[in-house]
Parts: structure tokens; C-alpha cells; sequence
């Protein structure tokens, strides 16, 4: 029936890829079958008047959605004398429990808001509207799902294996690359889609895989060592089609730990 979509505390940068996938995840829920009320909620930080703070607020404002601002709430109580933002957030991100508490009350304050809304508003004040508003950004991460090996074909799996994730990887279900001397060969699939997110892991050494998408151009893409949760937009396109996908490792990277762990498409 409702959704809170929450600014976290560690969601501060990543400049218009980071707003892009948020404004998605936005019109997502607002496009889904079971219409549910969605509630922005924006955390404190440090940083007070941050880009992605006011990006978020921005599509609260778009998209006429409620906006729990936890950030001007706080430093209200700042500013004031009150507290100080360490009592708040003492790693200046994590708030610890009196701050979950302020959370906490924030949210319970909203819906006796909504509460007191309801004894004068009218049946239609309290429907949720189709969305009609056109997105801000690009917003091509809509309605995203994901693939990992438990549901994947595969044509051709060159120098990987099916695997259980390690207690350090992100999926349950992966693809690890066998390190080798031998020149790496690509794993190989075809999938319809309209753009495709690749999900990777590196061990202690960093490593540079390829990506090529209807035998193209090369993408070549490096991963940082002990980055367990690497993702890459390799493709976009307008329209979903079919589409034939190898990944492979670099020869100066054969003999490196390497793991896919996920593919995202839509």
C-alpha cells in the first residue's frame, strides 16, 4: 500500500548515474500494478545541502510525492542549540539510535499528518494519480530484473564455471573465471534486452575484463582488487531485442580471481 524510498546516508555521489537509477526506482513504483503511495525520505548528513540531498527533494517536488526531510530536521535542531550533529550522526553518515528514534518519530509524525488530512479531504485527494510526469533523466533503468546462473542459458562457458557465491560475493549464484595460462576464452549468451548491467567481483589483484555485444567493439573494463560488487552499464539501446553477450578476462589478468556475479537488464 506504501513505499518509503530513502535517501541513505551513503548515497551521496555518483553524479547523474546515481540520479538516474534513483529517479527509475522512483517511477518504477509509481508505474507498478499495485499503485502504492510512495514517500520520499531524505536522511541527514554531514554534508547538509549536498547535489544528491537537493536531486532528491528535486523529484519529490516533480513527481508531487511527500517528502519526510530528515536533513532540514535535524540541523533545524542544530542550528537551535539543541544537540550537535555528532549527538546525531557521531561518524558524521550513520545515525545511532537516538537518531534511528528521530527517524522513527519523523515517520510516525508523517502519518498523523496524513491522519488529520483525512477528515477533510475528499475521496479523490486520496487516490494515488497515475503518474503523467516525464522523467527529469534519461531514467532507463525502469522495471529492472536480474539474471544470475540459476536462471540463465548459457551458449558457451569459455574459462567459467557455475558456482555457489562465497560468503564475500553479492549473489548466491555465480560465474567464476578459472585462472589459467592459457589465453582466457569468453563466456557466451543471447538475452533480449534494452540495456544491461554487468555485475562483477575481483579477488586481491585488479583485474580487466571485455565485453562485447553483437561481436562489436570491445568494452574493456577494469575492476579493483577486493571490489566484490562492481557494476558496469555496458549497453543501451531504445527498444529491447535480442542480443548475443561474451565476457571474457584480459590476458594480463588470466591468473586473477574473477567473478560475474549478476546480469541486470531490462
Amino acid at each position: 500500500d506504501i513505499v518509503f524510498v530513502e535517501f541513505a546516508v551513503n548515497d551521496y555521489g555518483g553524479g547523474d548515474a546515481r540520479k538516474e537509477t534513483y529517479e527509475s526506482l522512483i517511477r518504477t513504483l509509481l508505474q507498478s500494478e499495485s499503485s502504492p503511495a510512495v514517500v520520499i525520505v531524505l536522511c541527514a548528513s554531514e554534508s547538509r545541502d549536498g547535489d544528491t540531498y537537493r536531486n532528491m527533494k528535486e523529484f519529490g517536488e516533480w513527481y508531487d510525492l511527500p517528502v519526510i526531510d530528515m536533513n532540514a530536521a535535524v540541523w533545524t535542531g542544530v542550528d537551535a542549540g539543541a544537540y550537535t550533529f555528532e549527538s546525531f550522526c557521531p561518524d558524521s553518515v550513520h545515525p545511532e539510535e537516538w537518531g534511528h528514534q528521530i527517524m522513527s518519530d519523523t515517520v510516525e509524525n508523517f502519518y498523523r499528518c496524513v491522519d488529520k488530512l483525512t477528515e477533510t479531504a475528499s475521496e479523490d485527494d486520496l487516490t494515488v494519480k497515475p503518474m503523467d510526469a516525464e522523467p527529469i533523466t534519461r531514467s532507463r533503468l525502469e522495471n529492472l530484473c536480474y539474471l544470475d546462473n540459476s536462471a540463465m542459458t548459457i551458449e558457451s562457458y569459455g574459462s567459467f564455471t557455475e558456482s555457489e557465491g562465497d560468503e564475500d560475493d553479492h549473489f548466491e549464484n555465480v560465474w567464476k573465471y578459472n585462472p589459467s595460462d592459457n589465453e582466457p576464452s569468453p563466456i557466451k549468451f543471447t538475452s533480449e534486452f534494452k540495456n544491461l548491467i554487468v555485475f562483477t567481483g575481483a579477488g586481491d589483484n585488479q583485474v580487466t575484463y571485455h565485453v562485447r555485444i553483437d561481436g562489436g567493439e570491445e568494452q574493456a573494463i577494469t575492476v579493483g582488487s577486493g571490489d566484490k560488487n562492481h557494476s558496469k552499464h555496458v549497453f543501451s539501446s531504445d527498444t529491447a531485442i535480442e542480443h548475443i553477450v561474451e565476457i571474457w578476462v584480459d590476458s594480463n589478468s588470466s591468473n586473477f580471481d574473477f567473478t560475474v556475479g549478476a546480469l541486470v537488464y531490462n
